[in-house]
């Protein structure tokens, strides 16, 4: 028995490369369809945002639109002020190769991502802080 599982790796450019190849494999058709060619998919990161896409039935040309549109891309990708870092991100910041800390605003990011994906139409309902926290934890 095989299984065809999708892996959504992580970061802003490869988010944007996945969303791309997904077009290129699969055509410019909507979301739900792409995910039922699939077993599984597992995301993390900037991949779990074209994930939520996906979920949120965009085509992957409306996604490659959102990162492609630095406005947009920019409530998404909202970068921590220096005040909000952690000791741990501010000593990182010294030094550029070693990554500790988060580089971006969660719930910022949550609100961006609400934001643009109302935008562009595709979720009907404003999700609750306690109803995205619930389904991220699964």
């Amino acid at each position: 028995m095989s299984y065809k599982i999708l892996s959504l790796d992580g970061g802003g450019t490869w988010a944007l490369i996945q969303a791309s190849i997904l077009q290129d494999l699969y055509g410019d058709i909507n979301g739900h369809e792409i995910l039922k060619k699939f077993d599984m998919v597992i995301a993390n990161s900037g991949g779990s945002l074209v994930l939520a896409a996906l979920c949120n039935d965009m085509k992957p040309s409306k996604i490659v639109a959102v990162f492609r549109n630095e406005s947009e891309r920019g409530k998404i990708f909202s970068r921590l002020k220096f005040y909000e870092r952690n000791l741990l991100s501010q000593i990182r910041s010294l030094f550029k190769n070693f990554a500790v800390g988060s580089k971006y605003h969660t719930e910022r990011k949550k609100q961006g991502l609400i934001e643009v994906l109302q935008q562009q139409r595709y979720i009907g309902i404003q999700l609750s802080t306690n109803h995205f926290r619930h389904r991220t934890n699964h």
